[in-house]
């Protein structure tokens, strides 16, 4: 069953999905197979926006998954969002 996740319009015109999966799992050592069952899911139950960031170190294995699924044709690169987060580094002043 695909559900409809609500959207709110961006300021240029895109619609973006409220609800979306976030991705982090184990950061020392993240699960290939888990992550893209769980995406797989997400894609089959209508989930369109994803969240990630560098320190989750699953942004490879979220690519190659996002690769598979844009060949498989049922999904553009365009139906897709991806959210990610800026890391800093605390310098000491």
């Amino acid at each position: 069953m695909t559900l409809k996740i609500p959207s709110i319009k961006m300021h240029n015109g895109v619609n973006i999905p409220i609800i979306g999966l976030g991705t982090a799992g184990n950061l020392e050592s993240p699960d290939v197979n888990e992550l893209k069952t769980a995406f797989r899911a997400a894609i089959d139950a209508g989930y369109r926006a994803f969240d990630t960031a560098a320190a989750y170190a699953n942004e490879g294995i979220i690519g190659e998954f996002l690769e598979e699924l844009f060949k498989e044709g049922n999904i553009k690169r365009s139906d897709i969002f991806i959210t990610t987060k800026v890391g800093f580094l605390e310098t000491n002043r």
